[in-house]
């Protein structure tokens, strides 16, 4: 096993690129991506898919080390705040498949 952290993060799907394009600058290579999360926040309810990209929500998890966590966090910080959106870290435990 190799301590981690895991960042899930909730955005708007319209968001979810620059969000991507930022893990890559990060190094972050792999994510998990579901669109179409609902779910109830300050700005309201937020529907399942829906036909405007604009009104769907998309959960994206990585699972990465602590530095690149914390570059990430630096980075979708000021998005998030703009945009709207929810970022939570936890530390985890990877299983170590070598």
């Amino acid at each position: 096993m190799v301590k981690a952290k895991k960042v899930e993060i909730i955005a708007n799907y319209m968001d979810v690129r620059v969000m991507i394009k930022e893990m890559e600058q990060v190094g972050i290579k792999g994510y998990s991506m579901i669109r179409g999360v609902s779910g109830r926040g300050k700005h309201g309810k937020s529907h399942e898919e829906s036909y405007i990209d604009s009104m769907t929500s998309c959960y994206i998890m990585v699972v990465c080390p602590e530095v690149q966590a914390e570059a990430l966090i630096v980075a979708v910080t000021p998005l998030l705040k703009r945009f709207g959106g929810i970022c939570v870290v936890s530390d985890v435990q990877q299983v170590d498949f070598k």
